[in-house]
């Protein structure tokens, strides 16, 4: 392998006035050494100098990406250091427009002063050396075990466990965590003589939050979602509840954190986010004035920032059109606030998606701003997304032939790949009819308009007022209630002033 060193020395203050940022005045090195089959090739790099949702970091406004040209051979840049920066690299993208990373989804944090020499083509052998680079192999090291005993553990154990049995679900949830959990800590605990004190503290938060949120979405998957009647050991719904309810106790994170420590975490935010989701179904309730009671200023407006990005599905339309309100005054940070810009919190005075030109399955062009007049209910799908198939066959199919035509229109968006692909989709009537005005969307996932939406997962509803004015994102609504919920909210988006 050939080592080739590129020299890019960035206009700075250009790239972050686009982010939105403020120009750093620290600065660190990184040295890619290029694996075979990339020898001259463009290398492109991104980086953040903040990633507020670790969910949906590749999409974030506060993204820089940039492109290293070969010069004489070098391939070294430098990128702007502040206290929360992080960064990856690749060699191209995908049809979705998505770096392709040695690092998928994981990211590295660079701090200032780090000279790194990077070499390897995947996370697998990957190495780091020079200055600063023992935190980077740690990370590396936790990264690669947490996949490898994950997968480990499913493959060998999960088969033991009677999941129609509460008393196994609740051991079952247990185990993996101790199996998973066990092997991160143990490797970091190696690493402690060689890494700062502040990495040290990050990466055990980290390594808690990924792990109690997996705990926490198994008690979701395995009992929330389940009735009485599907175990062999649950009479009734009261044991049910008082299962679940006492199993969430067990593997919630109590530990007590320095707000600097949950700063710098990039999992531990999000847990908080998706903990409160979950404690919100098991106890049935909403109440915006109690989330996060505990947490101030900056940093309790992040946390409201990713809670409504990623938790908000079962939240009705009235509890979102308040939420949105509320955060209107809430989160005035200007980072969180674009973030929020792009998702489907954002504010109803943003219509920009009603003006971006689209075309339909026959060929035809239009906009959104063109059903002007009418409620307008949008799908964005997938092929192959079997709650998008679900969602359609027993709820909007049914919505749609008693729905007044006169007053909504169903409009489909797929960020399928291929244009057959989504044409057999279509005609095959699993996931819209040809009633509806079917879109497949140039970019897929990449497309202005799902961009703007900042969409985190699929099916994913929205629904237009009259105005073309986001009158409910709402899943509960718009997906849970069945059909009839659907047209209730259709009914009350068309008569909205």
């Amino acid at each position: 392998m050939k080592k080739i060193l590129v020299c890019c020395w960035l206009c700075i203050a250009a790239l972050l006035s686009g982010a939105g940022t403020a120009l750093a005045q620290e600065s660190s090195e990184i040295e890619i050494v290029a694996p075979e089959g990339h020898l001259g090739d463009t290398l492109f790099v991104e980086y953040w100098n903040e990633i507020v949702n670790v969910h949906n970091f590749p999409q974030s406004k506060n993204r820089v990406r940039f492109p290293v040209m070969p010069v004489e051979g070098r391939y070294v840049f430098q990128l702007p250091t502040g206290e929360e920066t992080y960064f990856r690299y690749g060699w191209g993208f995908s049809q979705r427009g998505t770096l392709l990373s040695p690092f998928v989804t994981s990211v590295f944090k660079i701090d200032n002063g780090d000279s790194i020499v990077i070499e390897g083509s995947t996370l697998e052998d990957i190495t780091f050396t020079g200055k600063g680079s023992e935190k980077y192999r740690a990370w590396q090291s936790i990264v690669l075990c947490d996949k490898v005993s994950s997968n480990n553990w499913w493959d060998l154990r999960s088969s033991v466990f009677d999941r129609r049995s509460i008393a196994d679900i609740g051991a079952m949830i247990k185990e993996r965590f101790d199996y998973v959990s066990s092997g991160k800590l143990s490797l970091l605990e190696r690493s402690r003589h060689e890494i700062p004190e502040s990495d040290y503290a990050r990466m055990y938060l980290e390594i808690m939050s990924m792990d109690h949120t997996v705990a926490l979405d198994m008690i979701d998957i395995f009992l929330l979602k389940r009735t009485p009647g599907y175990f062999r050991d649950c009479p009734d719904q009261q044991t049910l509840q008082e299962a679940y309810s006492r199993l969430f106790v067990e593997m919630d994170l109590k530990e007590k954190f320095p707000e600097k420590v949950i700063n710098s975490s990039l999992f531990y935010p999000a847990y908080l986010g998706f903990r409160t989701g979950i404690q919100m179904k098991i106890e049935n309730r909403f109440d915006y004035d109690s989330l996060f009671t505990g947490f101030h200023g900056r940093l309790k407006e992040r946390l409201l920032t990713i809670f409504f990005i990623n938790n908000s599905r079962p939240l009705d339309t009235q509890q979102l059109a308040y939420s949105r309100k509320r955060l209107s005054r809430d989160v005035r940070d200007p980072v969180f606030t674009a973030e929020l810009g792009q998702s489907v919190m954002k504010g109803t005075e943003d219509t920009s998606y009603l003006d971006m030109q689209l075309t339909d399955q026959y060929g035809k062009t239009f906009r959104l701003s063109d059903f002007r007049g009418k409620a307008v209910f949008i799908d964005f799908w997938f092929t192959g997304c079997a709650g998008c198939s679900g969602y359609y066959q027993t709820v909007i199919s049914h919505a749609a032939k008693k729905a007044d035509r006169d007053k909504v229109v169903f409009v489909t968006l797929c960020v399928d790949k291929d244009r057959d692909v989504w044409l057999e989709s279509v005609s095959s009537g699993d996931y819209t009819s040809g009633e509806a005005v079917n879109v497949l969307l140039e970019g897929g996932t990449a497309s202005p308009i799902v961009k703007t939406f900042g969409l985190v997962g699929f099916p994913q509803p929205v629904l237009l007022d009259t105005k073309g004015r986001i009158f409910s994102t709402s899943s509960q609504d718009l997906r849970y209630d069945g059909p009839e919920g659907l047209l209730r909210t259709i009914d009350l988006a068309y008569r909205a002033k």
